[in-house]
């Protein structure tokens, strides 16, 4: 290449770059920083609306501000780092891990997502190999050993990937979308589909279920028992009611795992040592005295471990820190 046409390019680059780095600086002040502003009380803190009936699945909503949707990754400043404790606390955030994958695995019964979910294979690492043929030796390892760590991090955007597909496939997305996922065809994608349905024919027949369910009863139940129901199922076209079948199963999966936080952060706020600040989707975020850490970290666990009965035993993460950001 000329050199003339190399520095022009050079030059295109360093701008689009420089663009691209404009428009996150950009969504963090609209986004957050900004409107969060007008929020802040007057002793420093923010205390935003929590909504248990608007979400249809059962989780918690968030609003006046939303401080569930606070980016992880953000690769100019991690906007979670400006929520800190006062002086001489911490913050404790605990998850669940793998939470949707276990709650499939119960809900389907699927002898060879419960017996990987037991060895503790890393389902969606499983996913990426096969989809982009990655052939990672370490596969078989357990998500609890270090050289899983250092294949994951090598792997995440390929697992990221992946971790979509699982959930996608399991909610109905089908071989159109992930044609324009992963710029393949729609038989290629099919193919993947039929693979994964084979290694996981239990989760097959539990959506096969579920459709049965909704169009001879126009509901669905989550385990525990709580129904969604879809009185217009009949009247609907065929593609309306194959949204109602997707948002069928998904109701059951995301419905108990919303169930099963409530029910932990409900036995969480009876510690008076324990101040619960915030709800996440599978993750609670709780403040106490730094004096209280290990001790207020092995009764988070506890709760959460025995929120709601699961045939596979809830792995929780937890850490600590001044800032939230910290703690991921």
């Amino acid at each position: 290449m000329p050199r003339e046409d190399r520095e022009l390019l050079e030059k295109q680059l360093q701008f689009v770059n420089l663009l691209l780095k404009y428009r996150q600086v950009s969504k963090l002040l609209s986004t957050f920083l900004v409107p969060f502003e007008k929020f802040v009380e007057r002793d420093g803190r923010i205390r935003p609306s929590f909504h248990n009936t608007t979400c249809v699945t059962g989780r918690l909503s968030c609003s006046r501000p939303n401080i569930e949707q606070l980016p992880k990754n953000n690769p100019v400043a991690n906007i979670r780092n400006l929520f800190t404790v006062e002086r001489g606390n911490v913050i404790i955030v605990a998850d669940y891990s793998g939470q949707e994958v276990r709650i499939m695995a119960q809900e389907s019964g699927d002898l060879n997502l419960k017996s990987a979910l037991r060895k503790g294979y890393d389902i969606h690492l499983a996913t990426a190999n096969e989809i982009h043929n990655l052939n990672i030796p370490t596969l078989g390892l357990t998500d609890k050993t270090p050289e899983h760590e250092v294949v994951k991090t090598k792997y995440k955007k390929q697992r990221d990937d992946c971790k979509c597909v699982v959930f996608g496939t399991a909610y109905g997305k089908m071989a159109y979308g992930f044609s324009k996922d992963f710029n393949c065809s729609e038989k290629e994608a099919q193919v993947f589909i039929n693979s994964f349905f084979r290694r996981y024919p239990g989760l097959k027949r539990a959506i096969e279920q579920t459709r049965q369910q909704i169009y001879k009863h126009g509901f669905v139940k989550t385990m525990s028992g709580r129904k969604r129901r879809f009185p217009d199922f009949h009247k609907l076209n065929k593609w309306g009611k194959e949204r109602c079948y997707r948002m069928g199963f998904n109701f059951k999966i995301q419905g108990y795992g919303g169930e099963v936080l409530k029910k932990a952060a409900s036995e969480i706020v009876k510690n008076p040592n324990l101040m619960l600040v915030n709800l996440v989707h599978d993750e609670v975020v709780v403040e106490c005295k730094r004096g209280y850490v290990e001790e207020g970290m092995k009764y988070i666990e506890n709760c959460m471990v025995k929120a709601l009965p699961i045939f596979i035993p809830w792995d929780i993460n937890m850490s600590w820190g001044t800032h939230y950001g910290e703690c991921h």
